[in-house]
């Protein structure tokens, strides 16, 4: 699937909403996982590229692996950066490695993909 989402606050509401037809050929706790990485991804570029079109691609190979990308046309870079306890945000990436198999910066730097596999194809 591919999704063209306008920088707003409403768009990681759209993004999480774009991906439900996923649900059936992914595992509901592998949908969760993907839900929650796309919508960090997607508030990251509402907040670091305001008013830039994101796009959204995700899709699922014949192995079960969930394959994501999130694209904006921002100007900034992406990197994980440590946190502590008592900052108010800041933890989206951290979310994304916790919950991903790989992931990672496109060219440009303001391209993030992600691979996560199905927890009902994995061994």
């Amino acid at each position: 699937m591919d999704v063209q989402l306008v920088s707003e606050p409403e768009a990681p509401s759209q993004a999480r909403k774009a991906i439900a037809p996923l649900r059936g050929r992914v595992h509901d706790r592998t949908l969760d996982d993907v839900r929650l990485v796309v919508s960090e991804l997607v508030t990251n570029a509402v907040i670091h590229a305001p008013g830039a079109p994101i796009s959204l691609r995700v899709d699922v190979d014949d192995r079960g692996v969930v394959r994501g990308e999130i694209e904006d046309l921002g100007e900034g870079g992406v990197a994980l950066r440590p946190t502590s306890p008592d900052q108010s945000g800041g933890y989206g990436l951290g979310i994304v490695e916790a919950l991903t198999d790989r992931w990672g910066v496109g060219d440009g730097n303001t391209r993030v993909w992600f691979e996560l596999t199905d927890t009902s194809s994995a061994p």
